[in-house]
């Protein structure tokens, strides 16, 4: 039986940055990430016109945007400060706790 559970095993190698931004994960958080800049500048930016919303004038449509795309910017770097430590965390209960919460997170977006 392997002893290594969420690859607890091999906590405390070495970081990698090359192989780290190869990663699919990390390239869709890179993505994501991209994303979120450009819905918060294109809202912030576009969406106001002489205080009024543009997005039928309802100010709760442009807010809630602004909001989405800033909360999906923090978290895409929180996700990707978390991948870049996940492979020193030797604590199962903590590994499986940030799966956890990052599976829960994109579950609700």
């Amino acid at each position: 039986m392997n002893s290594a559970a969420y690859g607890a095993g091999l906590a405390g190698s070495q970081f990698d940055p090359v192989t780290f931004i190869q990663k699919p994960q990390v390239i869709l958080r890179i993505l994501c990430w991209l994303f979120a800049v450009i819905v918060f500048g294109c809202i912030s930016a576009e969406g106001w016109i002489e205080d009024v919303c543009s997005y039928n004038g309802d100010t709760h449509a442009c807010n809630f945007g602004v909001g989405i795309g800033v909360i999906a910017f923090l978290m895409s770097i929180g996700f990707i400060v978390l991948e870049g430590m996940f492979q020193n965390i030797s604590s199962v209960k903590i590994r499986r706790r940030a799966v956890l919460f990052d599976l829960a997170f994109s579950g609700e977006s």
